[in-house]
């Protein structure tokens, strides 16, 4: 598994970051997609899993799509996940209860499902 994508696991949710993807049977199918505009309400959740229409994916991954800083805190974790620039993302475990952060109105991320 990629190194990169290893640590921001690791540093999310700590030890119990798995350290292959075989963990999870190793295959892995795109589910849905979400865009989430950060000028609407709905948009700031608070703590919660990844359950989603049926489907019960196993990783999300939060792209930042515009040039701004936004965040995210997983539970139990430090400090939140920061990303800055067009293009960061992070890896969020979807069984892991995980909130939104700070976030400029103009904030657009996509999330991989």
């Amino acid at each position: 598994m990629n190194e990169k994508i290893m640590k921001d696991l690791t540093r999310l949710v700590g030890e119990k970051a798995p350290q292959s993807m075989a963990v999870y049977g190793g295959d892995f199918e795109l589910v849905f997609v979400d865009i989430l505009f950060k000028y609407d309400l709905h948009s700031h959740f608070t703590y919660h899993t990844d359950d989603r229409h049926g489907h019960h994916p196993v990783l999300a991954v939060v792209v930042q799509l515009t040039a701004d800083e936004s965040s995210r805190h997983v539970a139990g974790a430090e400090s939140e996940a920061i990303t800055a620039a067009v293009g960061e993302a992070h890896v969020v475990l979807c069984n892991s209860y995980h909130r939104s952060g700070r976030s400029t109105a103009r904030t657009v991320l996509a999330v991989f499902f």
